[in-house]
């Protein structure tokens, strides 16, 4: 019986003590959340939005970071690309070029188109006109002979008119060269200008208008015929004595006098 007692008291203080240890954990844990409310309830509000910015700013550097590394790798493709600072400067100035010709074009006046009536003495000017207007700025010869037909009057016209029955390329070569064989053959309008100019009306004194219509006609020879290679053929002393005449009596007098000086120095008067 007393080793029943004893055995029966000494279980009594084991569940007594396993008792007091589960109960001293339960404080224990009690004891810490408590202390950490405490600590929370304790914080001021400004720490707490610090800690709340460091936690975005750490989130913002987390997501700033691919970034970084699209930006890394977007050069490292335009570096594989190619290009460099003399291309794009290149680039730079043909757009500079091209926006230039294009506030030129738009400043300009537009050019104007000169016709012809089928008189020698304007094709050159005609066809120069014609060729810089619209032969230079239209590639398609259907077009071509469509404006020379345009801008032809009277025989000139009536000359060219039927080319548009033939093929587009064929109709304007075809058209071209019948106004050159016509009209533009130097011969020809070297004699046009020479006859112009030596089977003239007398000019009187008083006709001012006259004379300067004679010195403008003059100049137009000379340039005509010079380019032409010509100039022999006015620069002779028969065509020279047929235009002093067309002179008034005064500036036929002052002519002589000139005539005779150059003479005198061994040369002979010419028209140039």
């Amino acid at each position: 019986m007393e080793e029943a007692n004893i055995e029966e008291s000494v279980w009594q203080e084991a569940v007594e003590e396993d008792t007091d240890n589960t109960s001293g954990i339960v404080n224990i844990r009690n004891i810490s959340q408590t202390v950490s409310q405490t600590l929370q309830s304790s914080v001021p509000a400004s720490e707490k939005e610090c800690i709340n910015m460091n936690s975005l700013s750490g989130q913002t550097a987390a997501t700033d970071k691919p970034k970084m590394n699209i930006n890394n790798s977007t050069q490292g493709i335009s570096a594989q690309s190619g290009f460099s600072d003399v291309s794009v400067s290149s680039i730079d100035s043909a757009f500079q070029r091209l926006a230039s010709t294009l506030h030129e074009g738009f400043n300009l006046p537009k050019p104007e188109l000169l016709t012809f009536n089928g008189t020698p003495l304007d094709y050159s000017k005609f066809i120069r006109n014609f060729e810089t207007n619209i032969e230079g700025r239209i590639s398609d010869n259907s077009l071509r002979l469509s404006y020379l037909i345009q801008y032809c009057r009277g025989e000139a016209k009536c000359c060219i008119e039927d080319c548009v029955l033939l093929d587009s390329d064929e109709g304007y070569k075809r058209a071209r060269a019948i106004l050159y064989s016509r009209y533009g053959r130097p011969h020809v309008i070297a004699r046009s200008f020479i006859e112009k100019l030596v089977y003239g009306a007398q000019i009187k004194a008083s006709d001012i208008e006259g004379l300067s219509k004679l010195a403008l006609e003059m100049q137009k020879c000379e340039i005509t015929l010079s380019q032409l290679g010509f100039n022999s053929d006015i620069d002779n002393s028969e065509n020279l004595r047929c235009i002093v005449k067309r002179f008034p009596m005064h500036m036929r007098t002052r002519w002589v006098d000139i005539a005779h000086s150059i003479s005198e120095s061994g040369r002979e008067p010419s028209f140039f």
